[in-house]
């Protein structure tokens, strides 16, 4: 049986937009090497490989996912000369004057001061079979807003 892909292309202005980009991100594989800060041009860009939670198939597709006005970036527990570290993304938060909060397994989170909320996910590639559906531990898997640097 073939099925057709229907990229998915979503767009946040607002918190409640937000909360349906996180929920697609959920379970995203990033490496380090694959995101990036354009002070210049106040944009911070991830290519995921997000995990298809809309299909029933185990599937994997790459997704960029792009946030405008940013002017400032801080990580924690993210090693930025470790290019080839993987991070598994668990959330996607807004918080009071356009705080965005990109939480990742293992204590990892990126902080995003912006101006506005506005942030773009699109998928760039086919689908491919993953390994299995993910799974983590969430006791384990603390969203601690503490000692974040930039």
């Amino acid at each position: 049986m073939t099925s057709i892909f229907d990229p998915l292309r979503l767009q946040a202005r607002d918190t409640e937009d937000m909360a349906v980009i996180s929920a697609v991100m959920q379970d995203a594989v990033v490496s380090v090497a694959d995101m990036g800060f354009d002070a210049d041009g106040q944009r911070f860009v991830m290519i995921v490989n997000r995990f298809m939670w809309e299909q029933s198939d185990n599937l994997r597709v790459l997704c960029g996912l792009r946030f405008e006005g940013i002017d400032r970036v801080q990580y924690r527990d993210i090693d930025n000369r470790k290019p080839d570290l993987a991070l598994e993304l668990l959330a996607i938060q807004v918080e009071p004057d356009n705080q965005i909060m990109i939480y990742f397994s293992g204590n990892g989170c990126i902080r995003l001061s912006a101006k506005s909320l506005h942030c773009l996910a699109e998928d760039r590639a086919a689908p491919r079979p993953a390994c299995g559906r993910p799974s983590h531990d969430l006791a384990s898997d603390c969203l601690e807003e503490d000692a974040l640097h930039g």
